[in-house]
């Protein structure tokens, strides 16, 4: 009992303590750190001490990708980066077969093209994680500056050091994800509206337009759910006044940007009428799609190892997603958020986060509501719940309420004798203003502890992936194929499948096993030196005919693709 009371009531009497000193020892000398936090500098400061931890975690700005997704916008990256839509198909496409990217009749990601045109300029530089970084930056310097104008910058400061050491930030962040894009035009398009509403000049409303448009050829569901409550407060607003013309150059704008929808799917798959994202899942994986239950139809390509076991590892998971279900799928996804907000030693400050409501501007009210309908559209998604990359550009608001809360707190205990609200959350004096430095300085010693933590699972995470293409780039020939044989315990989550955009070019290519089938590949390429990497012995060999020979009398030659009828034109 005494060690979850200390548990408890320690965080709590941090926050009071902290007020309580701020009442005693704050002074006019305070003024000065005022200026600095209400400084164009403190949003700069903040967005490059974001880019120095996930740059810390990710460790090189040229890293490996380690999760499907991200292999397959990088990928499209490169495509782009050449000026392609797409690239020529593979030859004997099966051996090419990679998650979430087509191999026939283009070589080309399925993704939507918004994050992977953003990428460009960092695989021009030849540093493909340079965008990702900046774009974490960029969240950063755009969250304090947020929070800053509807608070103050004493709660803005508060609201990075809850938000930024969270797991999931810390383990997402550092990639090639698109919600890295999707979380930054969140936010700026959050700042475009404030202060279009404040201001009334036509350019932040085109500003707002090309956030949504953009965000909808990036993650268009995520998409909807920002744009419909904006919907609502600029249609309200413009209604009021008047002023419907203030919407024909940012209605035109937003249209130009979805353009490039259908273009890109004429150039990915022949046809306007159905996205590369749809054709993708009939072929490859029916069941993972919007909706609900498990769609048991077979895919219509071949499946290499470890493709079918994705199927079995996430049929499950919308097996169980159900109409029935979804008030617990909700709460379970809800869970997993909070739980990351107030893991550990933080858990005692959700109080915080209750009191946060007590005061909370109209803005803070639209973040709120605005954080419920993204979660309630991906309702129509089956994932796991631990997966919360989908809510990344959410994850400020846990943190932000618990700042909010904090200063409720100090107002009661500093705010004695004053007229205005003690729930008032502008109003900065002295007295609170060290009691935000002194509480600053206390987050720190964990923020520190979570990021070198993180930083030991990232190395794990990337590991396997970084030591084989270490291996295979000290490969002697100029120009190598190497045949990967998975061992049967290999996870589906991990592939080593992932192959650059130009394949002509490229040093190595990386290909499917497929025992004797393998000397038609080794046929079409001879100036490639072909190598065989087993997993089960974790060996690296070059290919010989007595190696092919044993391929050929092995039982799993031709059961290590999964049967399946010719690709669809």
């Amino acid at each position: 009992m005494l060690i979850a009371a200390v548990f408890w009531l320690l965080p709590l009497l941090l926050v009071v303590l902290t007020g309580l000193l701020g009442l005693r020892l704050g002074r006019e000398r305070f003024v000065g750190a005022q200026r600095v936090i209400d400084s164009p500098y403190a949003a700069v400061a903040i967005g490059v001490a974001t880019m120095l931890v996930i740059w810390y975690l990710w460790g090189s700005l040229n890293a490996v990708p380690v999760v499907h997704d991200e292999a397959s916008y990088l990928l499209q990256a490169q495509t782009f980066a050449r000026g392609h839509w797409a690239m020529p198909s593979p030859p004997l496409p099966v051996f090419f077969e990679q998650f979430h990217v087509f191999v026939a009749p283009t070589f080309a990601s399925k993704y939507p093209p918004g994050h992977g045109i953003l990428l460009v300029p960092g695989v021009w530089a030849g540093l493909p994680g340079l965008v990702p970084l900046l774009l974490n930056g960029f969240a950063g310097a755009l969250l304090f500056v947020l929070v800053r104008r509807v608070t103050n910058g004493w709660i803005a400061l508060l609201t990075i050091l809850l938000w930024l050491p969270m797991h999931s930030n810390l383990l997402f962040r550092p990639s090639y994800f698109s919600e890295n894009s999707t979380s930054v035009l969140w936010l700026a398009g959050w700042l475009a509206l404030l202060e279009w509403r404040s201001s009334g000049r036509e350019r932040w409303l085109l500003g707002l337009a090309a956030c949504i448009g953009w965000m909808a050829i990036t993650r268009p569901l995520t998409a909807v759910a920002f744009a419909s409550p904006i919907a609502i407060v600029v249609l309200w607003q413009i209604a009021r006044t008047r002023s419907w013309r203030t919407l024909v150059r940012p209605a035109l704008l937003g249209v130009a940007i979805l353009a490039l929808l259908p273009l890109w799917s004429v150039r990915t798959i022949g046809t306007w009428r159905e996205t590369p994202y749809s054709l993708y899942s009939k072929l490859y994986f029916p069941f993972d799609a919007m909706g609900f239950g498990m769609d048991t139809t077979p895919p219509e390509r071949a499946l290499p190892q470890p493709m079918p076991n994705f199927v079995k590892g996430f049929g499950p998971v919308h097996a169980a997603h159900t109409v029935k279900r979804l008030p617990v799928i909700f709460y379970e996804r809800w869970s997993v958020m909070f739980m990351d907000a107030f893991r550990g030693a933080r858990l005692p400050l959700a109080v915080f986060a209750v009191l946060g409501l007590i005061g909370l501007p109209i803005a803070g009210w639209f973040a709120v509501a605005s954080s419920l309908l993204l979660t309630l559209s991906y309702l129509a998604f089956a994932h796991p719940a631990g997966w919360d990359l989908y809510y990344l550009e959410i994850l400020p608001l846990l943190p932000f309420l618990t700042a909010c809360g904090i200063w409720v707190v100090w107002r009661a205990v500093t705010g004695r004798g004053e007229a205005a609200p003690r729930t008032q959350l502008d109003v900065v004096t002295p007295q609170l203003a060290l009691a935000a430095l002194t509480f600053a300085l206390l987050l720190l010693i964990p923020a520190r502890a979570d990021v070198v933590r993180m930083a030991r699972i990232q190395r794990g995470r990337r590991a396997f992936q970084a030591n084989f293409v270490d291996a295979t780039s000290k490969l002697r020939e100029a120009h190598t194929m190497v045949f990967i044989r998975y061992a049967p315990w290999h996870s589906f989550n991990v592939s080593l499948i992932a192959n650059a955009a130009d394949l002509n070019d490229a040093r190595t290519w990386f290909v499917h096993d497929l025992g004797i089938r393998d000397t038609a590949l080794i046929a079409r390429a001879p100036r490639r030196v072909p190598y065989l990497y087993d997993e089960q012995s974790q060996t690296l060999r070059r290919v010989t005919p007595a190696l092919l020979v044993q391929a050929a009398a092995r039982d799993t030659t031709m059961t290590n693709v999964v049967p399946a009828g010719e690709p669809r034109r």
